[in-house]
């Protein structure tokens, strides 16, 4: 597989035009030893720089089409409890809402790209997704600071209400969600659990997010440094997914101009978000 892929990489960067064909050849003759094309492989890999080598075989080389497209599909749909962010597959925690989550994600990468309005830089953001016990037995909210209590605003429509929920990522403690719901039920949320077991890859907020993901919960952190209003933003997410250990996803937007679909078609589309 690595062979085939440097040679497609060694073509690409050293030929000229003309070797396009051989590129074409080695995509539609050459397999694995379980009879796997470049591209499928490729495809069922569903990381950015595979997604964008099958954009780059599509439409640059000139494949016109797979054998069989739905091989590709049934690699990458997307399972029950799974969802798509910027070129990374999320194995969720049991209780959470795909959409919600896909919604969050969303929001938060909107944050760290493109600030919170009026050219105002994100200071760092901590996402948690979780249950209403979560909500009343993780952290808290200071008496009479949080603007989202009986406001019932969802985070699927959030950029419906984007005055409100921006600022949020101006001030101190997270954003928290409902699982099931995508109710955002409070801002300036404190966490407060112990954090002397938590995961000790950095900060006291790395902290706090590895300890929520060790109640159940996702939980998202996005540092500081990494929010810009580029619309691009730099470094990667940390995701807690139920656990104590995060996964990375990276904040600057997938350069391929394909997304996998909720029902798991690979489509082509049109920005970053």
């Amino acid at each position: 597989m690595f062979g085939l892929l440097l040679d497609v990489l060694r073509l690409q960067f050293q030929g000229d035009g003309s070797e396009k064909e051989k590129l074409k050849f080695l995509v539609e003759t050459k397999t694995n030893s379980k009879g796997s094309s470049l591209l499928h492989l490729a495809a069922g890999k569903v990381i950015p720089e595979a997604l964008e080598l099958c954009k780059f075989l599509v439409d640059d080389i000139g494949v016109d089409e797979l054998e069989d497209p739905s091989d590709i599909e049934k690699m990458i749909k997307l399972l029950p409890n799974q969802c798509f962010v910027n070129g990374v597959k999320l194995n969720l925690p049991t209780g959470v809402d795909p959409e919600v989550a896909e919604s969050v994600f969303e929001l938060l990468l909107h944050g760290a790209r493109n600030g919170t309005g009026e050219k105002s830089v994100a200071k760092g953001m901590l996402l948690v997704i979780g249950s209403d016990d979560n909500f009343e037995n993780i952290g808290f909210c200071d008496e009479g600071k949080n603007p989202f209590d009986d406001k019932k605003i969802n985070v699927k429509n959030w950029n419906e209400s984007r005055s409100l929920i921006l600022p949020s990522f101006q001030k101190d403690g997270a954003l928290f969600i409902n699982q099931e719901t995508g109710e955002i039920k409070a801002d300036g949320y404190f966490i407060d659990l112990l954090i002397k077991n938590a995961h000790r890859g950095g900060g006291t907020g790395h902290r706090n997010a590895s300890a929520v993901g060790m109640k159940g919960c996702v939980a998202i952190k996005c540092s500081e440094d990494s929010c810009l209003i580029d619309g691009k933003g730099k470094g990667d997410l940390k995701v807690f997914l139920g656990s104590k250990e995060p996964e990375m996803v990276r904040v600057k937007p997938n350069k391929t101009n394909y997304k996998v679909t909720r029902d798991g078609k690979l489509v082509k589309y049109v920005g970053n978000e």
